[in-house]
């Protein structure tokens, strides 16, 4: 819930707010960080797919197409998509585990 909006017409939310936010990033970042240990052990194709699944899960404005990063790394856009899919799974599973109970 928005508090107010300041002169600047950024928005500032309440405490809880801020730490809710704080905290998801916090959770997301070691997914991330998790997953990509993963990918790289697993060899250099695997951490560049992971890099590119990672630009797609944060919305980064150079990640490619399914497509492309299908082309990119040898694999088909289905290939691509079930990782996508996995990285997706195991951030929500990761999610729901550290996320307190109300």
């Amino acid at each position: 819930m928005s508090v107010s909006a300041s002169a600047s017409g950024r928005q500032r939310h309440c405490p809880d707010e801020i730490y809710e936010r704080r905290w998801a990033l916090s959770v997301l970042d070691q997914v991330l960080a998790r997953l990509g240990d993963e990918y790289r052990a697993a060899g250099p194709t695997s951490a560049g797919v992971f890099d590119q699944l990672q630009k797609s899960l944060t919305d980064e404005p150079d990640r490619l197409s399914p497509a492309d990063a299908a082309r990119e790394f040898g694999m088909t856009a289905s290939a691509v998509r079930q990782a996508s899919y996995r990285c997706v799974s195991v951030t929500a599973k990761f999610y729901a585990k550290k996320s307190p109970t109300p």
